[in-house]
């Protein structure tokens, strides 16, 4: 079983790499855009958000982090994401929608880097070494796997017709069950940045 399940991955990806590139060709083109926007806002609304992290930072040691809000707020966000990839492989037209929702995750992801690195320097790197990097590890891969499963059923849906509704909604149920695991990696994705982000970063200044 291991054996047959390694072959079928190994011909999945040999069929799919160009695939698998154009989404990071287009997921670090939005990173690298992100990276760089902090740079081009508006300097009183930079600096007001400046302020900010710079209090949030100076507080850390003696805050109180909601983490359920927190854990929440991850979830709903790459959930929200998720499902419109979800919506984009039931719909034929939306296979080029599956490139914006890649490169918005990695703008966002950019954004983040950039803005803490720009405002807060080596203090900013540790934020995003302990409380950005270690979910998006697994997040991006997940909406890159998420993204070919969109494109693979809306081809699908495309290209066996005379299947007729009882193929297709066997289609569609294994369609719904593998994305089910998605957001369940997206639930632990978001338990880790809830939970142990802030407890690994409240340590480090606890620390320094």
């Amino acid at each position: 079983m291991p054996k047959r399940m390694s072959e079928a991955i190994n011909e999945h990806i040999r069929h799919s790499l160009w695939v698998y590139i154009l989404f990071l060709l287009v997921f670090l083109f939005g990173l690298f855009w992100g990276y760089g926007a902090p740079h081009s806002m508006d300097p009183s609304k930079a600096g007001e958000l400046n302020t900010f992290v710079q209090k949030l930072v100076e507080g850390l040691p003696q805050s109180q982090i909601d983490s359920t809000l927190e854990m929440k707020n991850a979830f709903l966000f790459n959930g929200f994401l998720m499902l419109c990839l979800w919506f984009c492989g039931i719909t034929v037209i939306g296979i080029p929608l599956t490139l914006p929702i890649i490169f918005y995750k990695g703008f966002s992801l950019g954004f983040s880097i950039g803005f803490l690195i720009g405002g807060q320097a080596l203090k900013g790197f540790v934020i995003v070494l302990l409380t950005i990097i270690p979910q998006n590890i697994i997040l991006v891969p997940l909406f890159f796997i998420g993204s070919m499963m969109a494109i693979s059923f809306s081809l699908y849906l495309i290209r066996r017709p005379r299947e007729g509704s009882g193929g297709i909604a066997k289609g569609f149920a294994k369609y719904c069950g593998r994305f089910a695991l998605l957001f369940l990696g997206i639930g632990f994705c978001a338990l880790l940045q809830g939970y142990l982000a802030p407890a690994l970063l409240k340590l480090f200044f606890v620390l320094l």
